[in-house]
């Protein structure tokens, strides 16, 4: 079975609702994309 597309979504604070669309279109296709919002744990670096 191939792994799931790795993307790492970096944006400008301007551009946070496009990248969060794009960042639910990816997920919604099968990528495993990383966002700071849904991916980054509570006192994580």
């Amino acid at each position: 079975m191939p792994r799931p597309l790795k993307v790492f979504l970096s944006h400008a604070h301007a551009d946070a609702t496009r990248v969060r669309a794009l960042h639910n279109r990816l997920v919604a296709d099968g990528a495993d994309a990383w966002l700071d919002k849904e991916k980054l744990i509570p006192g994580q670096d």
